[in-house]
């Protein structure tokens, strides 16, 4: 009878310690350059580049980075399609057929540099929504062992000039009245 719920103690034990096992497998940094914003008429182009310093992820480990629009007051968000950088076998999954995502970047463990451009449609509120990159973590069965969110743009486009006017001419004080009644004597 003790050994039964010894084992399942342990048992229990090592379920619960493997989401954590798992998510520590998880190394390195991801860092964003600067946004780069042209707005047209219809749309706003957005480059960036993803800095993936040394990220080394478990064999079965997936970084998803989802680039998105969220409105100011955060009622409003437009995703864009995901970068996913992948482990060994997850990299090896996607290539001999699990082909309903995008082609996942395999993870080294060196720097690599991913260049972002996005186009989104020109709304009234993505003129002055942030661009954030919501980071996710999955493991061998897709499922979510971490999740974090990261602002890159705090304000897509700045408020529009609005110049402040002064007057341009001022009129003269009147200046004290002149007497030309003095002679003036120059030496001759």
């Amino acid at each position: 009878m003790i050994f039964k719920s010894l084992s399942v103690i342990a048992l229990l034990s090592a379920a619960l310690a493997l989401p954590a096992h798992a998510a520590g497998d998880v190394r390195g940094n991801v860092g964003f350059t600067p946004a780069k914003v042209k707005a047209g008429r219809d749309s706003i182009r957005i480059a960036f580049d993803v800095i993936l310093d040394r990220i080394d992820l478990g064999a079965n480990a997936q970084l998803n980075l989802r680039p998105r629009l969220v409105s100011q007051d955060g009622t409003q968000v437009y995703e864009f399609a995901p970068i996913s950088v992948a482990g060994r076998t997850r990299h090896i999954m996607w290539q001999r057929g699990d082909r309903t995502t995008p082609q996942p970047l395999r993870a080294r463990g060196e720097r690599m540099v991913v260049p972002v451009s996005i186009t989104a449609p020109a709304f009234e509120w993505t003129r002055s929504a942030k661009l954030n990159v919501e980071e996710q973590i999955t493991g061998c069965a897709s499922c979510e062992l971490e999740r974090h969110e990261f602002t890159v743009a705090e304000r897509l486009s700045r408020e529009p000039y609005r110049p402040t006017f002064a007057v341009a001419y001022l009129t003269p004080e009147a200046e004290a009245v002149k007497v030309r009644s003095e002679k003036v004597r120059r030496p001759l």
